[in-house]
This record gives C-alpha cells, structure tokens and sequence, in this order.
C-alpha cells in the first residue's frame, strides 16, 4: 500500500517556506515545451531532435489568508523596483514522502494573482516563470 499526505509536500520560494495552500490543486507545475520534437521523411522515416527549452511555469495556489502572499508581493515589488531583477529567487517544490522534485535557481513572478473578496475565503494563483529547471516526476 501507498499513501499521499499533501502535508508532506513542500514548497521553498526564495527561502521562504510557502505555506497556507488552498483546498484542492495546489501546486501546478507545467513544462514549457515538448522533451523532444520529431518529423516524419516521406516515406515514414522519423527523425527527432531533443529539446533545449527548460523552461517551466509553476502555479502556486494560496489562501487569501496566507502570510506567503505578502513574500510573493514583496518578489513582485523588488523586481519592480529593482533595475537588475532583484525579484528573482530560486524555488524548490518537493514530495518529502516520495521522489519527486521540481527545482529551479531562477524563477520570477510572471503573472500577481486576480482579487476576489467574498464572504467566504478566496484563492490566490500566483504564476511564476522559471529559466532553466530540473525535474524528476516519481512517486511515494
């Protein structure tokens, strides 16, 4: 038997501990392009060639209520603010329980959650960029 415990999922932006996920999906992590891409000859031959695009985007889906809103903010502010990308940190998304892990020395704030305010808790997705990432998706 196997088991899954969200709990022992963890996400480090910048050093920084995420924490306060929303019910549900999470985390989302989305490679940007294709490991390989092919074509086929003529007459069916297929050749294909490896892909050097590493690039990936990651979806982090918090609490209205978390603290790790404000982190998020603040990348967002610093690389406003900053003429050298000082917004840009390393993220780390990991399965304690398992083998998989996401990982990343250059990510930056692609897109700041929309504002929903209603009488019940809302989300916020918060859309980071990564340059070049490793992965290995495996199981627990």
């Amino acid at each position: 038997m196997r088991n899954y415990d969200p709990k022992e999922v963890s996400v480090i932006a910048g050093g920084h501990s995420v924490a306060g996920f929303a019910e549900g999906e999470f985390v989302r992590v989305e490679p940007n392009a294709d490991e390989f891409s092919d074509v086929a000859g003529s007459q069916g031959d297929v050749s294909r060639a490896r892909t050097a695009d590493r690039r990936a985007t990651v979806t982090i889906i918090l609490q209205q209520t978390s603290p790790s809103n404000d982190v998020l903010s603040g990348f967002v502010e610093l690389d406003r603010l900053s003429p050298n990308g000082g917004g840009v940190f390393s993220i780390l998304i990991r399965d304690r329980q398992g083998t998989t892990v996401f990982q990343a020395e250059e990510a930056w704030i692609q897109r700041r959650p929309d504002l929903t305010f209603s009488n019940e808790v809302q989300n916020r997705e918060w859309v980071i960029r990564v340059a070049e990432s490793f992965y290995f998706a495996g199981g627990n």
